[in-house]
């Protein structure tokens, strides 16, 4: 691993770019750097991270709902075609970046997209669960535990 200079990209059409303010160390993130990687990884250039917070700081034509200067944070980008978060800038659709709630820190908000979207499709889109039903969270100390409690 290295760390490279880079063109700060203009958005294409649908893309914003985020300056990034902070990124968390994903699992997927350590398989790739050991060459154990489910994904395919177009090498000898990929950039690394899949979850991160920041700011809008440009837009591409045709994107709606976002403004420069929003608070946001990188919904899940395990896609090594898409430019992802270990970097000072980063180019993505917008459909990948939701605004971050003024209540959440940067450190949170950089961490929280993959936990929180595992723990819900476990439970609510794979066990089907529904309010009132009872599950015994066995690794509640973990961040998808913890995000499943």
């Amino acid at each position: 691993m290295h760390i490279v200079e880079e063109p700060v990209l203009k958005p294409n059409a649908g893309e914003v770019r985020v300056r990034i303010e902070a990124f968390a160390v994903n699992p997927l993130d350590q398989m790739v750097r050991s060459g154990t990687s489910p994904v395919p990884i177009p090498l000898p250039h990929a950039r690394l991270g899949i979850e991160g917070t920041g700011v809008v700081d440009a837009l591409g034509p045709q994107v709606t709902g976002l403004k420069i200067g929003d608070p946001v944070i990188l919904t899940a980008i395990p896609d090594a075609s898409v430019r992802d978060s270990y970097a000072d800038y980063t180019t993505v659709p917008a459909s990948r970046v939701i605004v971050r709630p003024a209540s959440l820190g940067v450190t949170e908000a950089a961490a929280i997209w993959v936990a929180f979207s595992t723990a819900f499709g476990a439970l609510v889109e794979k066990a089907r669960m529904r309010p009132g039903d009872h599950v015994l969270i066995t690794a509640a100390s973990g961040s998808v535990g913890r995000a499943a409690v």
